[in-house]
């Protein structure tokens, strides 16, 4: 096994005293197999929050990414492992990488129904309206998976509900299509606030034209 690969297997493992040792014999922090996966992202996965902390303070890059174009966020996000997305978040990891398909770590933690980690992104920065390769933001993928307190958190944060994606359906019709009637309901609300405060903006807007008699 190549000194790289001993030291992923560590990190999935958990086994700090063997990431000391090999990073003590040279080993870099922060080297990557073929696909582009490095001992962070590894333990980001595993849920090894002590492993992550010492690569960190090893040098391991937070900005590294695979051939996919997942950082350790991403990967901590997919999974679920708040502590380990917050020291992330800390040493200023990018919120809004994609992997081939569009999605952010923002979406994988939506889909997955991970509430504080998607709280977490959103507090720091993560883009509400990016859309995947299918048009999709992440109240899509809420709305998809009957997520209501997550639809309630994104829309709290300014979600755009009426959105379509690339198909032409909206979060509340897919809502409406998987049977999530509080999803639906939630949506369906949102849309009507929406359209009554744009139409009140364009009232605004008319008046402000009109000249004065």
């Amino acid at each position: 096994m190549s000194r790289t690969m001993e030291l992923i297997a560590a990190a999935s493992a958990g086994n700090a005293h063997l990431i000391r040792e090999l990073i003590f014999r040279g080993v870099d922090a922060d080297c990557a197999d073929e696909s582009g996966a490095t001992a962070l992202m590894e333990a980001a996965h595993c849920g090894h929050t002590h492993v992550v902390e010492l690569l960190l303070r090893s040098g391991a890059s937070v900005h590294s990414q695979d051939k996919f174009g997942r950082n350790a966020l991403f990967i901590a996000s997919a999974a679920g492992n708040l502590d380990i997305a917050r020291l992330l978040v800390k040493a200023r990891s990018a919120v809004d990488v994609t992997d081939d398909h569009g999605t952010t770590p923002l979406m994988e933690a939506v889909w997955a129904g991970h509430f504080a980690l998607a709280r977490l992104l959103l507090e720091n920065g993560a883009d509400l309206d990016a859309k995947d390769n299918m048009g999709r933001t992440a109240l899509f993928w809420a709305a998809l998976e009957g997520h209501a307190p997550i639809v309630r958190l994104l829309l709290r944060h300014g979600a755009t509900p009426h959105q379509e994606d690339n198909h032409g359906n909206t979060p509340h019709s897919w809502a409406l299509f998987r049977g999530y009637k509080e999803v639906a309901t939630l949506l369906k609300a949102a849309r009507a606030g929406a359209s009554a405060a744009q139409g009140a903006s364009l009232r605004r807007l008319r008046r402000a034209l009109t000249p004065a008699a």
